[in-house]
């Protein structure tokens, strides 16, 4: 084996023990196994069906294949092992092969199923495929849509003050006419970006706050017709525990607050700043959406609880500046911790006006269970990244199974979520 391929096993055994596994999960979130699952053989595939389990936000599927060993099906390396909803249709087995099948309903993307259903066993069918036959009548109704795509996501602002590459292209000017074609093209109406806090844009300085930098990138997209999800990201270097805790070649700091006061101040006044510019009615069209990808160490070398204070310091003073301003998290990588910021938000009466979360190569799944149990099932759900894959210049991101992924994901969303990012707007991408 490449070390590629053992890296990849390794990490796939590991889901599969977090997932499977419920020594260390909340019994009070264990849900029933499905009942009555189907298996349809065909060629190369078999089509899974079963009823769907109330409160479920997905389900675990496992197969074992012909050398007996158990495994979750993992669809393409998806950062999300479930599957948001039936039917399922498992791809790229092998012909006249028996498999066997269970599945599992979990409460969220990062809990263990507790149970699971009978098993069923199915031959795939030998031979060719048949033709699909499909017929579209124009003339019916069945629903109204929604533009899911209204929101896109995009790397940091600051690269619209960037210039020639050295290769010949303008990057700033290319940057900024891909946002005028998603606004123009799309229907764009909000982006959210990363690291709108970094020292590039000169936040913190020696005698205070400086939002000049910021200024000129919001005046820019909101000239383009789109506004901005303030993605309140990466630490400034003066305020850092540890500032020598980055991300990417930009060198983003990481790093919890070694002050939190000095934290909440800095939120307070950038949200001051903002609703002084541009009027409260403007910037209440906007959200302020607390770090990224904090589940993730790569993002966040501080501990959950740590981003839970951040998130509660910067709450607060975003509505101490106006409550009609809305604020939200956990943004985080795999659809994680959704349940854990609802939870601490009902408990200590934190402000939660939205939730965000992330997946690569796998449908969202459904949260609004879990924002059920805690008492906000009506607040807007962004995922504000999505896309065919996270990793860098995967062929999946240009090949022709990339179409239809994005357009079975903005159709099963439609019912579930207000807004759908795609991830990214810009091939001029730093990270």
């Amino acid at each position: 084996m490449t070390s590629e391929t053992t890296a990849r096993a390794d990490f796939e055994r590991r889901i599969y023990r977090r997932l499977t596994d419920t020594s260390n999960a909340d019994p009070a979130l264990a849900l029933p196994a499905p009942h009555q699952v189907t298996a349809e053989p065909a060629v190369g595939h078999v089509k899974l069906d079963w009823p769907v389990v109330p409160g479920a936000a997905g389900y675990l599927i496992e197969r074992i294949d012909g050398d007996g060993e158990a495994r979750l099906v993992q669809h393409g390396g998806s950062d999300v092992a479930a599957v948001v909803a039936p039917p399922f249709a498992d791809t790229g087995l092998a012909d006249g092969v028996e498999y066997r099948y269970r599945v599992g309903a979990v409460a969220g993307a990062d809990q263990p199923a507790w149970t699971w259903s009978d098993p069923v066993s199915v031959r795939t069918r030998p031979g060719q495929a048949e033709d699909v036959a499909v017929r579209v009548d124009a003339g019916v109704v069945t629903g109204r849509l929604n533009r899911l795509w209204h929101m896109i996501g995009s790397e940091r602002l600051t690269q619209l003050t960037f210039g020639d590459d050295g290769n010949g292209n303008d990057i700033g000017a290319e940057f900024a006419e891909a946002l005028r074609r998603a606004h123009d093209d799309l229907g764009v109406t909000h982006v959210r970006a990363h690291a709108i806090l970094h020292d590039d844009n000169g936040v913190v300085t020696e005698s205070g706050y400086s939002f000049e930098r910021i200024d000129a990138l919001y005046d820019r997209i909101l000239g383009l017709g789109v506004r901005p999800i303030v993605e309140l990201s990466t630490m400034p270097a003066t305020l850092a525990r540890d500032p020598a805790q980055t991300v990417f070649t930009y060198r983003g700091i990481i790093s919890p607050p070694r002050d939190w006061t000095q934290w909440r101040e800095l939120v307070g006044a950038l949200a001051a700043h903002l609703v002084d510019r541009y009027g409260i009615e403007e910037v209440a069209e906007w959200g302020f959406e607390v770090w990224n990808e904090p589940n993730l160490v790569v993002f966040w070398s501080g501990t959950q609880a740590e981003y839970l204070r951040l998130y509660d310091e910067a709450a607060r003073a975003i509505k101490d500046v106006d409550p009609r301003l809305r604020v939200g998290g956990p943004s985080s990588a795999a659809g994680e911790w959704v349940e854990v910021l609802a939870a601490h938000a009902r408990e200590h009466d934190v402000p939660l006006d939205f939730v965000t979360s992330h997946t690569y190569g796998n449908l969202p799944l459904d949260v609004r269970p879990a924002l059920r149990r805690h008492g906000f099932d009506g607040i807007p759900v962004w995922w504000t990244d999505w896309g065919v894959g996270s990793t860098h210049f995967g062929e999946i991101h240009d090949g022709v199974a990339g179409a239809p992924f994005v357009l079975s994901g903005f159709a099963s969303a439609q019912d579930r979520m207000e807004a759908v990012g795609y991830w990214v707007i810009s091939d001029h991408f730093e990270e």
